[in-house]
């Protein structure tokens, strides 16, 4: 069993993040401490947050952390190293698809084949703070 989970489990290094590839979903993990990458932390304002790159990987996993009035995350991809930035419809456990987020403490999976770089922009933020991490 252990060589068979082994087997699964994808490394490589890319601009200074190990992205693990277990099983059939994808974490982008912070390669100096081993912890999800940070894309919005603790943001009380809008804004683009920080955009990884995801070459060669096909799924992206989000933890989406909203409290506060209101809030809006858009999920997007670049093809052209963050020159041109596309919004993504992404899935959550259920299979429900969105292109924005606006609820607490949600996992969502969105497509990264064929980008370069991911990032979750706050578009709306009222009283809030959001939590993002891969």
């Amino acid at each position: 069993m252990k060589n068979k989970i082994m087997s699964k489990i994808l490394g490589t290094f890319l601009s200074g993040l190990l992205i693990l590839s277990p099983f059939s979903s994808e974490a982008i993990l912070d390669f100096n401490t081993g912890n999800p990458v940070t894309l919005q932390n603790a943001a009380t304002a809008t804004g683009n947050g920080t955009a990884v790159d995801v070459r060669g990987y096909t799924v992206t996993n989000l933890l989406i952390t909203i409290s506060g009035t209101a809030a809006t995350i858009v999920p997007e991809a670049s093809p052209d190293n963050s020159t041109t930035w596309i919004t993504l419809t992404c899935f959550d456990q259920t299979g429900a698809s969105a292109t924005s987020f606006s609820t607490t403490a949600t996992n969502f999976r969105c497509n990264t084949t064929g980008y370069d770089h991911f990032r979750a922009r706050i578009s709306v933020c009222t009283s809030c703070t959001v939590t993002v991490k891969g």
